[in-house]
């Protein structure tokens, strides 16, 4: 809120906040911390430099997952989103196949607590058991299964047609008509 009335132009006291902003960094510029000033030198133009070449990345690991694993995800998929009539099961547009692959490429970090999500449990348990027991005691494994569902099942192009979303595409701004 400008100290000024609506009717008067307000720079005088945008002006003023930003010197009373000014005053108050140059008082408080002792306590700002300062990093280390870098050491410059200067090298002869005829002396021969060399520089390492940078370590080799070693390759990604593989992400691999069984059929038993994939089986449960499928399961497990279906429980967390439900099939509609105008949408699709998880499993129907292969969540446990595909889909995966593309999401743990996108984020290798979801593959451990996944793994956990879908290798632990009590022998037997159904899917909405399983996912109440995850919520109630593996919070990093209960996320990261609903964010490895969730983002596979919208990135399934069969999904993408049932919603009406065509992807980004470009909307042209027609300037007729705004404003100046």
């Amino acid at each position: 809120m400008f100290v000024t009335n609506a009717g008067v132009n307000p720079t005088s006291t945008i002006a003023a906040l930003a010197l009373r902003a000014a005053e108050h960094l140059v008082e408080q510029r002792s306590e700002v911390p300062r990093p280390e000033p870098t050491t410059t030198f200067a090298v002869d133009c005829e002396q021969t430099v060399t520089v390492p070449e940078p370590a080799a990345e070693s390759a990604p690991a593989v992400i691999t997952f069984g059929v038993e694993e994939r089986g449960r995800l499928a399961a497990l998929a279906d429980a967390l989103l439900p099939p509609r009539q105008d949408r699709p099961a998880p499993s129907a547009v292969g969540i446990a196949k595909g889909l995966l692959e593309q999401v743990l490429a996108a984020r290798p970090d979801l593959a451990e607590p996944l793994r956990r999500a879908l290798v632990g449990g009590a022998a037997g348990t159904g899917a909405d058991a399983r996912l109440q027991e995850l919520a109630d005691d593996d919070a990093e494994a209960c996320d990261a299964l609903e964010l490895v569902v969730a983002g596979g099942y919208y990135m399934s192009p069969d999904v993408r047609a049932a919603i009406g979303y065509l992807g980004q595409v470009p909307r042209p701004v027609v300037i007729e008509g705004l404003p100046a």
